[in-house]
């Protein structure tokens, strides 16, 4: 029911705004009916986002839904390397058990396609509150970088292990 309304809205303002175009229109009914199947999907869609995103954000501020919140949240973080931890706090208070999954699912995603900036901003905060998120640090980074490419990230997580390792030897 809340999509639908959304989908009216945008309507109206694209019309309003002179930016009504087919391509456009259906372009945001398939983000929706992606949306509409889980918030996983939410990162499928940020990349066609992009030029739409002041767009959903009025929406959003209109006629609030946490799953567009989301998408926000996905878009400032992958575009600007903008972790709102505002934005993740009240969508956290807003989803149930089985869309917490999905964004703990999605948030290992979400950091493989963020640029070092986003990288490093979301990752300082799963080591500070990993748990309000249902993931814990090291089980965040063994998601991330388990079975795929290292990065510079990763290659300073280690040489910070191997120092600690170094520092307490040196004590004895």
């Amino acid at each position: 029911f809340l999509l639908t309304g959304v989908q009216l809205f945008v309507g109206a303002l694209f019309i309003v705004n002179g930016h009504f175009t087919l391509g456009m229109m259906s372009l945001f009914q398939n983000v929706l009916n992606n949306m509409r199947t889980s918030l996983s999907n939410s990162l499928n869609t940020v990349n066609t986002l992009q030029t739409m995103r002041t767009n959903i954000e009025r929406v959003n501020n209109n006629r609030y839904s946490y799953k567009l919140d989301f998408l926000i949240l996905c878009g400032h973080l992958k575009k600007n390397g903008d972790f709102d931890v505002s934005r993740l706090e009240r969508i956290l208070k807003k989803v149930n058990y089985f869309e917490m999954n999905e964004i703990t699912e999605s948030l290992p995603k979400l950091y493989k396609v963020c640029e070092v900036k986003g990288r490093l901003s979301l990752l300082n905060y799963i080591e500070k509150n990993g748990q309000k998120v249902g993931t814990y640090y090291n089980t965040f980074i063994n998601s991330v970088y388990g079975n795929g490419q290292k990065d510079l990230i990763y290659y300073g997580i280690m040489a910070e292990k191997v120092n600690r390792i170094l520092e307490i030897k040196e004590e004895f």
